[in-house]
This record gives structure tokens, sequence and C-alpha cells, in this order.
């Protein structure tokens, strides 16, 4: 049996609500300390969960002119737009996983020597402005002499050097040229006048915690380090440089939040969820989930559905129809509901992916 309260507190403290939310966007994903971006539309839907008033058109303006979002790779060292002034708080805070854990297959195709070799030449290629990956390819083959091997794989989509260079940050993402994504130096794309922090990774991550928390709270040590890839002993060393601005039961941490704000709010009855949630990837139990279906949502490969939910509970799985012409979507509800109800998921869902743009 699901806990009813602790999913609907959940489903507060994402922002989840009904009525739903009245701030901005940039706002948004601050408190989410990012939205994941792997999939095509997943930023737009995951804020169309939460906010009353947003657009595609307006998330393009804030990554590529107003420059409020910035989009490169941070926690689990996938893909998220996050919002610039975050920036340092995360290059910092999980560079030493990209060195030391997360980069370790590269190890089977380049020496750090290649890796040094490859980043000065992208640099380089950099100079001149945002460039698309074969753009970048073909220049580095040009200034390093050379098509081995080792380099194709250090250029690959998966990252490699790209991402070497992110998290020591000297690159982010720049505007798309026709389909294709661009890279750009950062000292050349975000703000000159970024926050400052500390060059110590541990008290980074300890901020790093304590903002995740805001939104993912109560949360255990091992849900910190299942959301954010990093390992538990360093979770443990953050821990203590901020353990005395927590408040701790039954070995879950939490912020001061507001009892009364959670009160106020309601949960969306209904809410969709695209493809990689922030709300599926906050905890290691999966306690708004009856065990049951796990394997309906965590699919192989790491790939984790679309997802209905019903006060903060999945109570079923979605994907994009074009034979369904009511809502554009076909759902799987894990079991029977009322009539009424199906009838407001299938209101919810029209509304849900109608005006995309």
């Amino acid at each position: 049996m699901l806990d009813e309260d602790r999913c609907k507190q959940y489903a507060i403290r994402q922002k989840l609500t009904e009525p739903k939310e009245d701030f901005g966007l940039v706002q948004l994903i601050e408190h989410l300390c990012g939205i994941q971006d792997q999939v095509q539309g997943s930023v737009y839907l995951a804020a169309k969960a939460r906010l009353k008033n947003v657009t595609a058109d307006k998330i393009q303006k804030d990554l590529w002119e107003r420059r409020s979002l910035v989009r490169t790779w941070t926690v689990r060292g996938t893909m998220h737009v996050i919002i610039a002034s975050d920036w340092p708080m995360f290059r910092t805070a999980l560079r030493p996983e990209w060195e030391d854990r997360w980069s370790r297959y590269l190890q089977k195709y380049a020496t750090w020597k290649q890796r040094e070799l490859a980043a000065k030449a992208v640099l380089e290629v950099l100079d001149n402005g945002p460039a698309t990956r074969a753009e970048i390819q073909k220049g580095v083959e040009q200034l390093l002499g050379t098509k081995s091997e080792w380099l194709t794989n250090l250029l690959s989509p998966w990252g490699g050097v790209l991402k070497d260079l992110a998290y020591w940050g000297e690159i982010v993402h720049g505007p798309q040229k026709g389909s294709e994504v661009t890279f750009v130096k950062t000292k050349d794309w975000l703000p000159q006048r970024l926050p400052f922090l500390p060059e110590d990774p541990d008290a980074a991550l300890s901020q790093l915690f304590l903002r995740y928390l805001m939104a993912y709270g109560p949360a255990t040590i091992h849900d910190f380090a299942y959301w954010s890839g990093v390992s538990v002993v360093r979770v443990k060393r953050a821990l203590h440089l901020v353990k005395g601005q927590l408040r701790e039961s039954d070995h879950r941490y939490d912020v001061a939040f507001s009892m009364e704000e959670l009160e106020n709010a309601e949960p969306a009855e209904i809410a969709f969820l695209p493809k990689f949630d922030c709300y599926l990837l906050g905890h290691k139990e999966k306690f708004y989930l009856q065990q049951q279906y796990y394997k309906e949502v965590y699919r192989p490969a790491g790939h984790i559905q679309s997802v209905i939910l019903y006060k903060g509970k999945v109570i079923g799985v979605w994907t994009r129809s074009k034979k369904n012409r009511r809502s554009g979507m076909d759902t799987k509800l894990f079991s029977p509901l009322d009539a009424d109800i199906q009838e407001r998921v299938l209101e919810s869902a029209e509304r849900y992916l109608a005006h995309e743009h």
C-alpha cells in the first residue's frame, strides 16, 4: 500500500499542484535543480505539467537569447537544462565524479594525453564561435592531422572529450544550427558576473544537497546519491558540512520547509509527466509506485517511461499516438479506475499535449 500523504506532499514540493503554479520558468528550473533534456521536448512537457503559462518558444528564448538557462551535462552524467547562475555549483560539485568515476569508459579508447590533445584542439575550433559536433570533428582532425579511431571515439555522441570540457567548465551547449546542436566556449556564452563559488567540490556538493532537499526532501543520503550520481562517500562528506542546517527523521533529511505551504496546497488530481521526468529520478525508493508495476516505468537500458499521476501516485504510462485523435496519446492504466476519473484522465491528456508551440 502506497503512503498517500507522502505522495501528495512530494507532488506539491515538485510543483505539481492544483491550480498550477504561476511563477516563472526560470524559478521552476532553479527549484527542481534542472530538468533532464535527453529527449526532445521534455523540458517543455515537464514545465507544462507544473506551470500555468509556458511555451516552447519561451524556453528557446531563455536558452538562446536571454541566456538565463543553459544546457549542459550535470547530475548522473546526463544532459540537463539548468539556470545559468547555477552552472558554477554544478560544475564544481560534479567535476570529481566525471574525472574519477563517470569517464572511466574512455580509458578503453584513449589515454589522458590523447584526451588533453583533443580537448585543446576542440577549444581552438570553438575560438571561431559555436560549432556542431561534425564541424568540431573536422576542425580537430585538421589541427591534429589524424583521423585515428581514438579521436573518433572521443568525439562520439556519448560525449567523450566534450564532456571532459563541460565538467572542466570550458564549454556548454550553444544555439542549434538547423537540427544540429552546437557547442560554445563558456566564457563567450555565459554572463561574466556569475556568482562566486568556492572551488572545494564537497562544499559545492553540500549546497547542491540543500537545494535538492527543497524539491525532493525528505530524502536519505542514498536518495541523493542516486539522484546526483555521486558516491555515497562524497555525500557523507557534504552532509557533514551542512548537517546543522537539516532536520533528520528515520534516516531522512530535510530542510526547514514550511508545513503551512504544504497544508495550503493541493496536489494535481491528474498529471502527465514526460520521459525521464525529475519526479521519477529523485529517490532510490519508488514510494509513489506499486512494486509490481516497476518494470512498466523503469525499462531496460535506463529508459524511463512517460507516466500518469493521480494525486502523486503513478497509475499508468502514456505514449504519443497519431491514431488517438482526441488526446494525441495512448494510455495504459495499471488498474481499473472509476469511469469519471478515466474521463478526467482523457480530458487532462487533451490539454497536456495541446498547443505545444
